[in-house]
C-alpha cells in the first residue's frame, strides 16, 4: 500500500483547493451558519459540474467510478475551506446509497443528486456509538401499508434536506433501509442549538407512511448481513470525515505559520522564538500522522473491507490532531485568536463538531477495544 499521492492526485487536490478558495471564503461560511438555507448556488453548481457528487459512485449508477480515496482528497480540501456540511452530507448520501442499494435502485435514487437537484443527509448511526447501526426506526404493517415510528438523535442538516437515509426494523420481515422524504407527514424535525452553529435536529417519526419507492434495501430476514453493509457504509462516511479533519488541521497550521512569521515581538518574528517553533513543529507532525491514517482508512474501506480498526484509529488520530492544532493556534495567536473577527474560531468549532459526530473519544476507544478483542479471539481460535 503506497499512501504517497501521485502527481495526478496532487493536481486534483490543487484544483479543488483553488475552486473552494474562490467559491467558499469565510464570508460564505458565516452566512451559512446564520442561515442554513443560504447555500451558495454558485458553489453547489460548480461542484455538480466538477462531478463531485458522483466522483466515487459506480458508473452503473451514473457516477465517475473513482475510488473512495479520490473522494477523500476532496474532503480534505473541503475541510481546509470549511465547505458547508450540507454539501458534504449530500455527497455522503450518494456514497451510502451506492454501497447499500442494488444497481437499478441506486441509479434511480441518485439521478437527481447527480443533477444537483437533491439535497440529502444520512442517519445510519447515532453519535453515542457509531459502530451500532441497529435501526432506531420501526415499521409496522397497517391497512394502508407500512408505517414508520422512531426517534433519530442529532441528524445533521435534515431541516433543510429533501431526503433522509435511515435503517428501519421491519419486525419479522427483517431490516431494511429507506430514503425518507424529510418533509413527509409525521416527520417532526426539532432544530437544536449547537456550538458550531451547524444545523442539527432531533427527528421524531410518528405514523409516517412508507411508499414503495422510498425503500432502498428491502426488508431482509438476514439481519446480520444488512447490519454489516450498514456498518461498512457508516465506516466509509467516517473515513471521509477524517479526511475533512485533516484538511482543517492543515489550514489551521498554515494560518498559524503565517501569523508567527509576520507577527513581531521584541523586534523579532514570533517564529524565531524556540518555544513557538516547537509548538508549530508539533502541529505539523500531528497533521502528517493524521493524513496517513485517513488515507489508510479510505483506501481500506474503498477496497470493500469493513476496516473497523483502520477507521477508528483514523478518527482518533485525525480528530485529536484537528482539535489540538486549533488549541495551539489560539495560544500562539494570543488574545487576537479569540476574537471572532479573526475567523480562527470557525475551524475550532468544526473540529469539535467532527470529533463528536462520529462518537467522542471514549466511544471510539470502546470500538477499538471490541475490534482488538475480536481479532484476538479469531487468532486464538485459529490455533486451536
Amino acid at each position: 500500500m503506497n499512501l504517497t499521492l501521485s502527481p495526478e492526485e496532487e493536481a486534483f487536490s490543487a484544483s479543488m483547493r483553488a475552486l473552494l478558495a474562490r467559491e467558499c471564503p469565510t464570508e460564505v461560511v458565516r452566512r451559512v451558519q446564520a442561515d442554513p438555507t443560504a447555500l451558495p448556488p454558485a458553489l453547489w453548481r460548480r461542484l455538480v459540474d466538477q462531478s463531485m457528487f458522483g466522483l466515487a459512485l459506480p458508473t452503473s449508477a451514473g457516477g465517475d467510478g473513482a475510488t473512495l480515496l479520490d473522494l477523500a482528497l476532496f474532503y480534505r480540501e473541503a475541510g481546509y475551506a470549511l465547505c458547508p456540511s450540507a454539501i458534504l452530507n449530500s455527497i455522503g448520501f450518494g456514497v451510502a446509497v451506492s454501497l447499500l442499494a442494488d444497481e437499478a435502485t441506486a441509479k434511480r435514487v441518485l439521478a437527481p443528486l447527480l443533477a444537483g437537484e437533491l439535497r440529502a443527509t444520512v442517519a445510519l448511526s447515532a453519535p453515542d456509538d457509531a459502530s451500532d447501526c441497529a435501526p432506531r426506526v420501526r415499521a409496522t404493517r397497517g391497512v394502508g401499508g407500512w408505517r414508520l415510528a422512531g426517534r433519530l438523535p442529532y441528524v445533521a442538516d435534515v431541516a433543510e434536506a429533501d431526503a433522509l437515509l435511515v435503517p428501519v426494523d421491519f419486525g419479522a420481515a427483517g431490516i431494511g433501509v429507506v430514503c425518507l422524504p424529510s418533509g413527509a407527514d409525521g416527520v417532526d424535525r426539532r432544530r437544536l442549538a449547537t456550538q458550531a452553529r451547524q444545523s442539527q435536529s432531533h427527528v421524531l417519526l410518528s405514523d409516517v407512511p412508507l411508499r414503495d419507492d422510498d425503500v432502498i434495501v428491502p426488508p431482509n430476514a438476514d439481519a446480520a448481513a444488512v447490519l454489516l453493509r450498514l456498518r461498512r457504509a457508516s465506516n466509509a462516511l467516517t473515513a471521509l470525515q477524517t479526511a475533512e479533519a485533516v484538511g482543517g488541521a492543515e489550514r489551521v497550521l498554515d494560518r498559524t505559520v503565517e501569523h508567527v512569521l509576520t507577527r513581531h515581538q521584541f523586534g523579532r518574528p514570533l517564529g524565531a522564538f524556540q518555544a513557538v517553533a516547537h509548538h508549530v513543529a508539533d502541529m505539523r507532525i500531528a497533521v502528517q500522522g493524521a493524513r496517513l491514517t485517513a488515507w489508510q482508512a479510505a483506501w481500506a474501506v474503498g477496497r470493500g473491507e469493513l476496516a473497523e480498526r483502520e477507521v477508528v484509529i483514523a478518527a482518533l488520530t485525525c480528530h485529536q490532531a484537528f482539535k489540538q492544532n486549533t488549541l495551539t493556534a489560539h495560544q500562539l495567536h494570543g488574545g487576537m485568536g479569540y476574537l471572532r473577527e479573526t475567523d480562527l474560531h470557525l475551524w475550532s468549532e468544526r473540529a469539535k463538531l467532527l470529533e463528536l459526530r462520529g462518537g467522542g473519544r471514549e466511544v471510539l476507544l470502546r470500538r477499538l477495544a471490541r475490534e482488538l478483542a475480536r481479532a484476538r479471539a479469531e487468532r486464538a481460535a485459529a490455533h486451536v
